[in-house]
């Protein structure tokens, strides 16, 4: 375990084990019918207009060929183990299950839960008596954890497997290549390596660069959920995807890029199939 916790945190091998996440989203977009773009793909938004779907294709072949070299690479030197890619999936299993169930109590402390419930009855009731009972009832009977799951799940219709793993394969890169390596990653780096490096001064300098970036990171990636979409903005939505962001910021920092995006994955590969 120990030399899994060390492998996975290293920029190489995090890099490795997560091109094959990318390289899923990339040739599943390619397939009749599975043409959702992930907001934050850069990639694919701007190969196309050079060569059309020939320099598409040649991308792919690109990736395949780098995720090869550098998996061989990291297996033959002995970073990182095919087994571990089960402990991998395990950690972010449980991140998801963690995550989930934090926002959720977080959310509830703040009940604004209770604003969405009341406020989906006073529309029903205002419809219609008897739908407002319904949905009164419904809202008693409904578990906490049930909440949570039917207030983000609902957010995006139910679809099907396969486009669910292509679609969270690209949301667990891109989004956490974006929002977590770059807007985090980046200024915590920079606040590190400039400035006093006197112990005090630095640490109060990282906290702060750190605080600002991760805050401001997560509350632009909830709102890019809603760029392009169906979904109407709601609050409780949109913080749920808000502190979503914070917990892997905080993953992405104490465990690095493999661990979240992976734990993205995972995650987002549930709630769409459910």
């Amino acid at each position: 375990m120990k030399g899994y916790w060390a492998a996975t945190r290293s920029p190489l091998v995090g890099v490795a084990v997560t091109l094959p996440l990318l390289l899923i989203y990339n040739v599943g977009l390619l397939v009749p019918g599975n043409d959702t773009m992930n907001a934050a793909d850069l990639l694919t938004r701007i190969v196309p207009q050079f060569g059309g779907l020939k320099a598409v294709l040649i991308a792919n072949a690109v990736l395949a060929l780098v995720s090869l070299i550098l998996l061989s690479i990291v297996f033959h030197r002995g970073m990182f183990r095919l087994s571990w890619w089960l402990l991998l999936c395990l950690e972010g299993i449980v991140y998801g299950v963690v995550m989930a169930l934090g926002v959720q109590w977080i959310l509830g402390q703040a009940h604004l839960l209770d604003v969405v419930q009341a406020a989906a009855q006073a529309v029903a009731g205002a419809a219609s008596p008897a739908a407002g009972a319904v949905v009164a009832g419904a809202g008693a009977a409904t578990t906490a954890a049930g909440d949570a799951a039917g207030v983000v799940a609902k957010a995006a219709p139910r679809v099907p497997l396969f486009r669910a793993i292509v679609l969270s394969a690209g949301a667990g890169y891109w989004e956490e290549l974006v929002f977590r390596l770059a807007a985090v990653g980046l200024p915590v780096y920079a606040a590190l390596r400039f400035g006093s490096q006197e112990r005090g001064a630095k640490a109060l300098r990282v906290g702060i660069v750190g605080f600002l970036a991760v805050a401001a990171s997560s509350v632009i990636f909830s709102a890019l959920h809603y760029v392009g979409g169906e979904e109407v903005p709601g609050a409780y939505s949109f913080w749920y995807r808000a502190l979503s962001g914070v917990f892997f910021s905080s993953l992405f920092l104490s465990r690095g890029f493999a661990v979240a995006a992976w734990t993205h994955f995972l995650y987002d590969v549930v709630v769409m199939s459910m």
